[in-house]
């Protein structure tokens, strides 16, 4: 690779990795700062959970993500949710504490668009992410987007909000996202992508081909027969190590650990540990040649740790609660580079299968599959199941529902047609880029 091409490519990974940390910041804000701030000043955990819903337009992403799809470039998309960002936080920010904690529908509304305009960022950026990147840099540019994101959490979860108050967080972030507005409005390479992006919607109203929302819709979801097994394996590869994580910081208080132990070690040190496993991911896939041997290697290694989870559950009472942070740790930094690296599969399988004008719309509705998959089971599942059959017997099911991810992946590798075309991230050539 030319010094010159090497230096693009760092350019837009750069690019891609600030705007996934701005979409991350609000999720660390509401997740992990707000809360504390809004029980310190007597709200009830039932108004706390309430603020859960505002969340809703990362779920339901995937109804709006055809409109993106088909109207507009990918630069306005970025200039009007970075402008929606940067206005809400200005508006948040002449506002003192207490008058965002009293005030009935000023947070919660300002949240909600927060959210709608991260969560429309994201579309955008996965969507310039599959135009960008070449086949040789998808691992890469999937780190970006998974330790961006962590990143911009920990920010709005800690860095920031752990020392100022709320009006001076606010208008930190609008300084940010500031900058945010200027990237998205003069980044050259943007400009390629456009031009590319016009030619084809041209074309397309050439031929009378310009799309509606419900055939973008359609394509997306009908036009990949990858699509179907993807989606179980995605809803179903985080299960069992879920409900294992989840339950690991319960086990060790109800067993005498200090609250302050378990939310220092499971909290900062754990999200630590989670950043390098994704930060190692392109690493991996280049060391085993391609993302689903990989991916392989990595749940089997999951595996064993969590086996080893299921031994401690069943000897907790004779061994140091420290052999349980430590495994949990462990299975942090290989679930890192294993969310990492089914995101590279993800976005494999949008661009070998999937249409431009469907792409985002396509690596939407995977995405909200991952997220689903992740969060029903741990909220709605883990603690009942626990609950009905003690900690011991609970392990040893999230040790069989850990076994059932390569098993899909085997199955996947027989028959999806992304996978049996060639070895996506092999590839290094010019040819391989889409522009």
């Amino acid at each position: 690779m030319r010094w010159d091409d090497a230096f693009l490519s760092s350019s837009h990974l750069v690019t891609l990795f600030f705007f996934y940390s701005l979409q991350g910041v609000p999720y660390g804000l509401q997740s992990r700062f707000l809360p504390l701030i809004l029980r310190s000043h007597g709200s009830s955990l039932t108004s706390l959970g309430f603020y859960k819903l505002l969340f809703l337009p990362w779920v339901f992403k995937s109804a709006y993500a055809p409109f993106v799809d088909s109207h507009g470039t990918r630069r306005s998309w970025l200039q009007f949710c970075t402008t929606g960002l940067l206005l809400c936080c200005a508006f948040l920010s002449t506002f003192s504490d207490a008058q965002l904690v009293s005030s009935t529908w000023i947070l919660p509304l300002c949240l909600l668009i927060l959210n709608f305009c991260a969560a429309t960022l994201d579309i955008a950026i996965d969507s310039l992410a599959i135009g960008m990147l070449s086949n040789s840099e998808l691992p890469r540019g999937n780190t970006a987007q998974v330790v961006g994101y962590k990143l911009g959490a920990v920010v709005g979860g800690g860095l920031l909000s752990s020392f100022f108050s709320l009006t001076v967080v606010f208008a930190a972030l609008c300084g940010v996202y500031a900058v945010g507005l200027w990237v998205a409005t003069y980044y050259k390479r943007f400009d390629e992508l456009e031009r590319v992006q016009d030619v084809t919607h041209d074309k397309d109203r050439k031929r009378g081909n310009k799309r509606s929302y419900s055939e973008v819709l359609q394509m997306a979801i009908f036009d990949s027969p990858s699509t179907p097994g993807l989606t179980l394996l995605l809803l179903s590869y985080k299960l069992g190590e879920m409900g294992a994580m989840n339950m690991l910081p319960l086990m060790l208080l109800d067993h005498g650990m200090s609250m302050t132990v378990v939310g220092f070690w499971t909290g900062v040190v754990g999200q630590v540990f989670s950043i390098v496993g994704s930060s190692s991911a392109s690493a991996v896939v280049r060391r085993f040649g391609n993302t689903v041997d990989s991916l392989q290697c990595l749940f089997l290694c999951r595996i064993v740790i969590i086996s080893l989870l299921t031994a401690f559950a069943f000897s907790i009472n004779f061994v140091s609660h420290w052999f349980g942070v430590a495994l949990m740790n462990a299975t942090l930094v290989v679930s890192g580079a294993i969310t990492t690296n089914v995101f590279t599969l993800m976005m494999e399988c949008t661009r070998s299968e999937v249409a431009e004008g469907a792409r985002a719309t396509h690596y939407t509705i995977l995405s909200t599959a991952e997220v689903l998959g992740k969060l029903l089971f741990s909220a709605l599942g883990a603690a009942a199941l626990t609950d009905i059959l003690g900690y011991s017997l609970a392990y040893l099911l999230f040790l069989a529902l850990t076994i059932l991810p390569p098993s899909l992946l085997v199955f996947g590798r027989r028959h999806w047609p992304f996978l049996s075309l060639r070895n996506l991230s092999c590839g290094d050539s010019q040819t391989d880029k889409i522009l």
